[in-house]
């Protein structure tokens, strides 16, 4: 499912799967397939995500749980530091949404307007990320 498959190839693969182990009533299978433009490689070949993938994000948040949790905690301990944990993230996310209302990134290439457009969009820290790859993309790279 997760291989990096031509449209009409993933397809086919797609077919073959479902066949192979009977899963064509499977309601969740179905919806999945129709979800597919969101998590097929297939699908998803040559789209901008900002340096982000399903796979980084999980990472990332496992990385950050991880900060907060212990194996040894019982289900009670989890549920609290868990909560922490989620607060502690929805804190940093209001955070950077409030220091990307503060001022305008200094606009450094000769796409201009593309560069004001991902101002807007992105909080400070993404735009500054994406900015990178727009000023190598601009050297030809």
């Amino acid at each position: 499912m997760s291989g990096d498959y031509e449209i009409p190839v993933f397809k086919r693969k797609w077919v073959q799967l479902i066949e192979e182990f009977g899963l064509e009533d499977k309601s969740w299978v179905n919806n999945m397939y129709e979800e597919k433009h969101m998590w097929a490689n297939a699908y998803i070949r040559c789209k901008f995500f900002a340096g982000f993938r399903t796979t980084s994000r999980c990472k990332g948040l496992h990385s950050a749980v991880a900060r907060y949790v212990e194996s040894q905690y019982d289900l009670t301990n989890f549920v609290e530091i868990f909560q922490r944990c989620v607060a502690h993230l929805r804190f940093k996310e209001f955070n950077a949404d409030y220091e990307s209302t503060r001022g305008v990134p200094v606009m450094q290439t000769c796409i201009e307007l593309l560069e004001r457009f991902a101002a807007k969009v992105y909080t400070h820290k993404i735009f500054l990320f994406t900015h990178f790859f727009l000023e190598l993309d601009q050297c030809g790279w």
